[in-house]
């Protein structure tokens, strides 16, 4: 896996809508952040249960979003809220990856890598259980390049959210998501619609280049 090809390729998709991607991860953030704050102050206890639950919606969004965009399509900030659509599959991959968070940091760290391409089956039309359980397959097929990744962009994530005082996670959201995608194009081998692949050069046999004799 060439990380560095990833992270490349993911920032140049991002910038193609970088406006769209940002308000439309903004108002996501917004609708949470309400939705958290109504339970908080009707229904504390189960607060922080709803913030969990959000979080699968969140990235179901964020992955339609950055399927389409790397399909050569235009979003909107509606495709942030296409989690809607399935929204048992998306609540039920985001618990998983965060259920490490009963064993502590580690718990969380193998979580992530197992089902972190969970998300983006799930956008492209799985259900929940083949989701995970493809993911966790394809995670271990390749387990030191993935947790490489994860560890790469819990630091971008931790350097940009930190510096921006939380608002860094409008771009850094959407950007982890592209990023993820492009690792996973990569491990299973299918070229994404917006990059083109050129065909291997064939070198001329020497019977057929031109003679430079007289």
């Amino acid at each position: 896996m060439d990380l560095g090809q990833s992270l490349k390729l993911a920032a140049e998709a991002f910038t193609r809508q970088a406006g769209t991607f940002f308000v439309a991860t903004l108002v996501q953030m917004v609708a949470v952040g309400a939705v958290c704050a109504v339970f908080w102050l009707i229904a504390t206890p189960i607060a922080p249960v709803v913030g969990a639950v959000t979080y699968g919606l969140v990235l179901g969004g964020q992955a339609r979003m950055g399927l389409t965009v790397i399909s050569n399509e235009a979003i909107g900030t509606a495709d942030a809220f296409d989690s809607l659509k399935r929204p048992l599959d998306c609540i039920v991959v985001g618990l998983a990856l965060q259920a490490g968070a009963l064993l502590f940091g580690v718990g969380v760290l193998i979580t992530n890598v197992l089902f972190l391409f969970a998300p983006v089956l799930v956008a492209e039309g799985e259900d929940f259980a083949s989701a995970l359980g493809r993911s966790k397959d394809l995670a271990m097929e390749n387990l030191g390049a993935v947790l490489l990744f994860v560890l790469v962009i819990a630091g971008i994530n931790a350097v940009v959210v930190g510096a921006t005082c939380g608002f860094g996670l409008a771009v850094s959201l959407p950007f982890t998501m592209l990023a993820t995608i492009r690792v996973y194009h990569q491990l299973v081998g299918t070229p994404p619609p917006d990059v083109s692949i050129a065909p291997p050069r064939m070198s001329t046999p020497p019977s057929a280049r031109p003679s430079s004799r007289p």
